[in-house]
């Protein structure tokens, strides 16, 4: 029995051990946040590792980290940064619910934790503030003036019956992207109910956030919040979705995601199996911890540049190029003339063949055609030979929208090399007057002649000859519509 005893013993000693073990292994969390191009092939990732409890993980070198560029292994020479030294400003937009279901506690703690979210920010920092309730207002645009910020958090004030979250998300993702922010973007959402009467949806925010490579947090408040939509939004952005069971909680979640943005990595490496093609690309990121591996992944578009760069400098070579002969061949008749005449000219006196050479530029295929005629007397050569440079591309397509319908009826804009984006805002290419439609409304963008025309996720849609669409080429005379403003988009092809 003793002896018994004993094995009993040691079991039940061995298995608490092992208990003990497997209780205290860690877990880690991978988030790619955003994806910076801006300077492709270089790509510079932002990167979040935080454990089971939402703190983030200090102190990683590049060691523990392997780059998968679409599914294969990606480049081994790569840095890796903490934002804390690297002190890069960011841009944040606080959206706060305050409907009915907001007053007393609520709306208390919900001012505190945002008065806490701004006094950690760094000087550069930029905040703005929109609330909702039965429509979204903005509160404060954009400042890193802290006292500007505290004042517009303490008049926050709740009313209205209705809760338009779907409409704050976008209004707060069109601010978010402005030109003029710093790259580092992020919208912070707290809500405690359902949507109810949006204009928009979910699916209209996920879209413009993607577009607009921005991060959305989300704070769902209270035991009955519908957190779906929230988390979805923030699974598919790069941001995190985190939920208060009560308002009293509101202060640490805010004060985790201010740490998590703080703490952030930096990856920043040159893309070697990725062109400059215009096209979707997944960035794969793994990060070995102990002997764990945890991993993240992470769409992005790869700019349009290596092509179309070399491209246009190709045809200002060949323009030069010929504008250049055409220079020196100007240069050497005149100082022929000057001599007194070609060598070999007929004696005095004698029979004078007249040449005429012209030469002309078919490069480009454009609608003007540079003409330069050399006429020479006394030459050997048949008369009126005519020399065509042909151009080394194919038809070239001009283009360019007449606005038939609307306040700038009348006008006409000719559409980039590229793409052409539409919109409110001053940031287009194609700014309009319209203040029925959004400040970016479509896009539409040149695919080797063809033209493409996007729908931005706009409010009211965008439509081609009558019927709303989300992308669809468009061909000369289509009228397209948005708001109160109709369009023909006009081409010429020439060679």
């Amino acid at each position: 029995m003793k002896r018994l005893m004993k094995v009993m013993t040691v079991f039940l000693f061995a298995f608490t051990l092992l208990v003990s073990a497997t209780a205290v292994k860690a877990e880690y969390s991978v988030k790619i946040n955003q994806i910076d191009t801006t300077n492709f092939p270089e790509i510079k990732a932002y990167v979040s590792i935080v454990d089971d409890t939402s703190k983030p993980v200090k102190g990683l070198l590049e060691n523990y980290f392997n780059i998968l560029e679409d599914g294969a292994p990606g480049p081994t020479d790569f840095k890796i940064e903490s934002m804390l030294l690297s002190g890069e400003p960011i841009a944040v937009v606080l959206a706060i619910d305050t409907s009915g279901s907001a007053r007393g506690k609520v709306i208390k703690h919900a001012r505190e934790a945002a008065f806490e979210f701004v006094e950690g920010l760094g000087e550069n920092d930029l905040v703005a503030i929109v609330d909702f309730n039965d429509q979204e207002h903005i509160i404060s645009e954009f400042t890193s003036d802290k006292e500007t910020l505290k004042k517009a958090i303490e008049g926050l004030k709740v009313s209205g019956t209705r809760t338009a979250l779907y409409d704050a998300i976008y209004k707060a993702l069109e601010m978010a992207s402005r030109p003029a922010l710093p790259f580092r973007r992020v919208v912070i959402v707290l809500s405690d109910g359902k949507d109810e009467g949006s204009a928009l949806t979910i699916s209209d925010g996920i879209t413009k956030a993607q577009a607009s490579n921005i991060p959305v947090y989300t704070i769902g408040l209270g035991s009955k919040v519908d957190n779906k939509p929230l988390a979805r939004i923030s699974r598919l952005t790069g941001g995190i979705s985190l939920l208060a069971p009560t308002s009293a909680d509101l202060a640490t979640l805010y004060d985790m995601i201010s740490e998590q943005l703080k703490n952030q990595y930096i990856l920043k490496y040159v893309s070697s199996s990725i062109n400059g093609d215009g096209q979707q690309h997944t960035l794969g990121l793994s990060v070995t911890i102990g002997d764990s591996i945890f991993k993240d992944e992470r769409v992005f578009t790869a700019p349009k540049t290596t092509a179309t760069t070399m491209g246009t400098w190709l045809w200002i070579a060949v323009v030069v190029l010929i504008i250049m002969i055409i220079i020196l061949i100007i240069v050497v008749v005149t100082r022929t003339r000057a001599s007194g005449g070609l060598k070999g000219e007929s004696s005095p006196g004698s029979a004078t063949i007249s040449e005429s050479m012209t030469i002309i530029d078919s490069e480009m295929g454009g609608d003007e055609t540079v003409m330069q005629s050399i006429r020479r007397e006394g030459g050997a050569h048949p008369p009126d030979k005519t020399i065509i440079m042909k151009g080394m591309g194919e038809d070239f397509v001009s283009a360019w929208i007449e606005i038939t319908k609307g306040p700038d009826k009348g006008k006409s804009f000719n559409l980039k090399e590229e793409r052409t984006k539409i919109g409110r805002s001053g940031a287009c290419e194609i700014s309009l007057s319209d203040d029925t439609i959004s400040r970016e409304q479509a896009v539409i963008v040149n695919e080797d002649g063809k033209y493409r025309l996007t729908d931005l996720a706009s409010a009211n849609g965008t439509f081609v000859d009558g019927k709303k669409i989300t992308t669809r080429v468009i061909k000369d005379g289509d009228k397209i519509g948005f708001g109160n403003t109709e369009v023909v988009l006009k081409t010429v092809k020439s060679k």
